[in-house]
């Protein structure tokens, strides 16, 4: 498959390739985490913002995200690389100790989770790691008619008038989920070139139409983007499966 012809969403590298570190917040113990010995680490608690932190500001450097209620932090003992501790609190009154060790690995966001147990279950599977292969390799199987081994078609129901692609196959395994639309160019033809409707599609438009969860959207092939009237084409989107 072309890369050329593959659209991958941003949102799909900053949760898979440079994924970040989910961790429950837990106020009766300590959290362990690595850290990047020598970049800043954004830390941010769901559903919540941070108010305070406290520590020995003699081991780590610190700024602020106000706007966001976030956090950046940076080792300042680099060549002992060695170990410090915080505690954080945040404005709906929770707090949080952490013990951080630095090593030499790129920076990577921690991100202190509040949900209740169904919304863990759902980031423990974001978690699992997601390559290029594995979305193509579904593309391929889907643009046969083939279902993957592990994966099984889903019932599609009416096509809801609020959605304007109807969507004519749904693929689902455990981690991705690939659903196939129909685009009809449904302008009728003319003789004359000039008046001739062109339906010009392109991926984030094309994704901003749909009615599911955009941030759960991993990647769009769309093998034809420009629609004479009257023609047609599918297109096939990824997503991780809920």
């Amino acid at each position: 498959m072309s890369p050329k012809t593959l659209f991958f969403f941003p949102l799909f590298f900053s949760s898979a390739v440079h994924a970040a570190q989910i961790r429950t917040l837990d106020e009766m113990k300590t959290l362990y985490i690595s850290i990047s010995g020598q970049d800043l680490t954004r830390i941010t608690v769901k559903g919540d913002r941070i108010l305070h932190v406290f520590g020995n500001t003699g081991d780590y450097a610190l700024e602020t995200d106000e706007s966001q209620g976030q956090v950046f932090i940076r080792p300042t003992q680099q060549e002992s690389k060695k170990p410090f501790s915080l505690t954080l609190t945040t404005e709906k009154g929770r707090t949080q100790d952490l013990r951080f060790a630095p090593k030499d690995q790129p920076a990577e966001a921690l991100v202190l989770n509040t949900a209740d147990e169904n919304e863990r279950e759902n980031l423990k599977r974001t978690q699992v790691p997601i390559t290029k292969e594995d979305v193509e390799s579904l593309l391929e199987a889907c643009k046969a008619g083939r279902i993957p081994l592990g994966y099984k078609r889903i019932p599609i129901h009416v096509h809801s008038s609020r959605e304007p692609y109807p969507l004519i196959q749904e693929l689902k395994g455990d981690i991705l989920r690939c659903l196939i639309y129909e685009v009809k160019n449904s302008f009728p033809s003319l003789s004359d070139r000039n008046n001739k409707q062109l339906l010009k599609l392109s991926e984030p438009k094309f994704v901003h139409s749909l009615n599911i969860n955009k941030h759960d959207i991993i990647a769009v092939l769309i093998p034809k983007h420009i629609l004479s009237p009257g023609e047609k084409t599918y297109v096939y989107v990824v997503a991780r499966s809920n």
